[in-house]
């Protein structure tokens, strides 16, 4: 059995938990679907008084899709605060500190609500703590906001389990480029070789760890076929706490 040094995590779907139940629900032109703007609705029609919440709506869905297409392209992560200020600009606000605030407060409520429907199981906790004490652990994930990353890490009471913690949002690049795995090795002063990336996602976790020359181990709870791109998981598991067999 590989020896490893160090373990790398992804953050949602692997260590944070969906709970897509608890979103708010969003009603809109007959169609109802969880969402944070089931609750961000009423912020909207509070703050943005220069349109109608349909033309913010589509605003909203097509800066969206802009970004997505980008962050595909170049593996550059779009903070929300960006995402939010497209969106107004779009709408022909002025680029300007009135319209950074009402963004910020947007995107601020729309973290919070996330952040609701997110939950680290409680014995993950303990868990990190048995790896922590044989192995260096890092977080590498993409997400849009690190604060609110570093607050659901903080609230369920697993930060400090980390010897770095490497957000997109904060770092610039997303997985799977190989720059945010790379920096993080640099961080644990650790080689490719010597650690274990932990992930859900096959394109940003098993494709881009593996592209940096890094194990993986697939948390795929739900037994989805592999996705056919060459590659294969070095392991694959239904939770992170199935990391103990492995590693013993």
């Amino acid at each position: 059995m590989k020896k490893y040094r160090g373990i790398l995590f992804d953050l949602f779907a692997t260590l944070a938990l969906w709970h897509p139940e608890k979103l708010p629900k969003f009603s809109y032109q007959g169609k109802i679907v969880p969402s944070t703007m089931g609750e961000l609705r009423l912020l909207v029609e509070e703050l943005v008084t220069e349109a109608t919440f349909d033309d913010f709506y589509s605003a909203f869905t097509l800066v969206n899709e802009r970004n997505a297409a980008h962050k595909a392209e170049h593996a550059r992560e779009i903070p929300s605060l960006q995402r939010f200020s497209d969106i107004l600009i779009e709408l022909g606000y002025a680029d300007n500190a009135t319209t950074a605030d009402i963004a910020r407060r947007l995107s601020l409520r729309h973290m919070e609500l996330l952040s609701l429907v997110v939950e680290i199981p409680r014995d993950y906790g303990p868990f990190l703590g048995e790896l922590g004490s044989r192995y260096r652990l890092a977080l590498v994930s993409n997400f849009d906001h690190h604060p609110t990353a570093q607050n659901i890490l903080k609230r369920d009471g697993i930060h400090h389990h980390f010897h770095e913690v490497v957000i997109s949002d904060a770092h610039g690049y997303r997985k799977p480029h190989h720059r945010i795995f790379d920096d993080t090795l640099q961080l644990l002063s650790l080689a490719a070789e010597d650690v274990l990336f932990v992930g859900d996602s096959w394109d940003d976790d098993v494709v881009g760890a593996q592209q940096a020359g890094i194990d993986v181990a697939w948390v795929n709870p739900k037994g989805k076929p592999h996705a056919d791109t060459g590659h294969r998981p070095t392991f694959e598991i239904d939770t992170i706490l199935a990391l103990r067999d492995i590693l013993d």
